[in-house]
């Protein structure tokens, strides 16, 4: 399982992923040290959502949105075509 954004929601979906015994994989570029001690010790944080959408099978998006492109400081229109064709 790919988990894009590490925060609250996406670290329990990490945690409730592993526990299932799947292998999860990870990123979040605001990922702070104290957010990756709450991850599951088996967790991969990757560099980036391309490496991420890469290795994994299904993906778990657990960002806000926010109306501006990533341009702009948004996250609207932050899955395209290229990032599903990495898959």
């Amino acid at each position: 399982l790919g988990v894009i954004g590490l925060g609250h929601i996406g670290s329990a979906t990490a945690r409730d992923a592993a526990a299932l015994g799947m292998d999860v994989i990870g990123y979040d570029p605001g990922m702070t040290i104290e957010s990756a001690l709450k991850l599951p010790r088996e967790t991969q944080i990757l560099g980036g959502m391309k490496a991420v959408f890469a290795q994994a099978d299904y993906i778990s998006l657990n960002i806000p949105f926010i109306n501006k492109t990533p341009d702009e400081g948004g996250t609207k229109g932050i899955i395209g075509e290229e990032l599903l064709a990495e898959m």
